[in-house]
C-alpha cells in the first residue's frame, strides 16, 4: 500500500510539471501573440499617421489653393469696386453736365419758342398784308377792266374787222351804235380750234353799261353769243369755279342760283370759290 502513494504521488509531480510546461508555453504564446498584436497595431498607426499626415498635407494644400483663389476673387472684386466707383464717379459727372445742359436747354428751348412765337405772328402779319396787298392789285387791275367788255362766240373769218363785227352786233342788239366809240377791239389770244372772244375797250363808261344793260339781246341774232365783263386772271380763275358749282347745282334742281363777279349766290345764301357748301363741290 505504500508503494501505491508513492506512484500516486510521483504521477501528480509529472503532471503538475507538464502542465507548468504547458502554461508557460500558453504564457509564451499568449506574450508572443500580445506582441505581434502590438506590432499591427503600430503599423496601423504609423499608417493612419501617415495618412493623417497626407490627410493634412492634403488639406493645407487645398486651404492654400482656396486661399489663393479667394485672394484672387477679392482682388478681382476690388478691381471691379474701383472700376464701378470711377463709372459712377463719371456717370455722377454726366448727370451734373446733362442737369447743366438741361437747364441750359430748357432755356434755349424757351428763348426758342418764343421766338418761333414771335415768327408766327410775323407770318402771320405778312400773310394777312400779302393778301391785302393781293386783293388791292386784284382790286386796281379790275379797275382798270372797268370800261371793257367781251363779246363770245362771235365768229371769227380771215382778215375781220373786230371794230366793225362789234359794232353790227350792237346795231341788232337795238343799240344805236353810230356815236359809241373804242379804244381798241380786238381778239384775245392765239388762233387755234374753236372761236376766240372779242374784247372792247369803250371810251365812255355809260356806254358800256348801256351795252352791258342789253347783253341779253344778242342773242337774238346769235343763240350761242353772250357777252361778260372784263375780269382779271384771279378772278376769272375763281369764276371757273363758281361756275361749275352753279352748273352742279342747276344739275340737281336748284333754279335759284346764279353767279354775280365773284359770288355765289344760292337763294339768300352767298358763297365764295373756298367756301362753298359740300354738294355743290367736287365738280369736274
Amino acid at each position: 500500500m505504500g508503494r501505491k502513494r508513492k506512484t500516486k504521488s510521483g504521477t501528480d509531480s509529472s503532471t503538475a510539471s507538464q502542465e507548468s510546461v504547458k502554461k508557460d508555453s500558453k504564457i509564451q504564446k499568449t506574450s508572443e501573440d500580445d506582441e505581434m498584436d502590438l506590432t499591427a497595431i503600430i503599423v496601423k498607426l504609423d499608417k493612419l499617421s501617415t495618412q493623417t499626415n497626407l490627410g493634412f498635407k492634403q488639406l493645407h494644400e487645398d486651404f492654400d489653393t482656396f486661399k489663393a483663389e479667394i485672394k484672387a476673387d477679392v482682388k478681382a472684386i476690388k478691381t471691379v469696386i474701383r472700376d464701378l466707383e470711377k463709372a459712377t464717379e463719371f456717370i455722377q459727372n454726366d448727370v451734373e453736365d446733362l442737369k447743366m445742359n438741361t437747364e441750359e436747354e430748357k432755356t434755349e428751348r424757351t428763348l426758342l419758342t418764343n421766338r418761333i412765337d414771335s415768327l408766327e405772328k410775323q407770318i402771320q402779319d405778312l400773310t394777312q398784308e400779302l393778301k391785302q396787298q393781293k386783293d388791292s392789285l386784284v382790286n386796281l387791275e379790275q379797275y382798270t377792266r372797268r370800261e371793257n367788255l367781251i363779246f363770245n362766240q362771235i365768229p371769227e373769218s380771215q382778215d375781220e374787222d373786230c371794230k366793225e363785227k362789234v359794232l353790227g352786233v350792237l346795231d341788232n342788239m337795238g343799240i344805236v351804235s353810230d356815236e359809241i366809240k373804242f379804244h381798241a377791239v380786238h381778239r384775245l389770244g392765239r388762233k387755234k380750234e374753236g372761236i376766240r372772244p372779242i374784247i372792247a375797250r369803250f371810251v365812255s363808261r355809260e356806254d358800256r353799261d348801256a351795252v352791258f344793260f342789253k347783253r341779253k339781246e344778242i342773242k337774238n341774232s346769235n343763240p350761242n353769243a353772250y357777252i361778260t365783263q372784263d375780269y382779271a386772271r384771279v378772278i376769272r380763275e375763281e369764276r371757273k369755279i363758281l361756275v361749275r358749282a352753279m352748273k352742279h347745282g342747276r344739275n340737281q334742281g336748284i333754279t335759284n342760283i346764279r353767279v354775280l363777279d365773284r359770288f355765289l349766290y344760292v337763294g339768300n345764301e352767298k358763297f365764295t370759290f373756298n367756301n362753298l357748301p359740300a354738294y355743290l363741290k367736287d365738280i369736274e
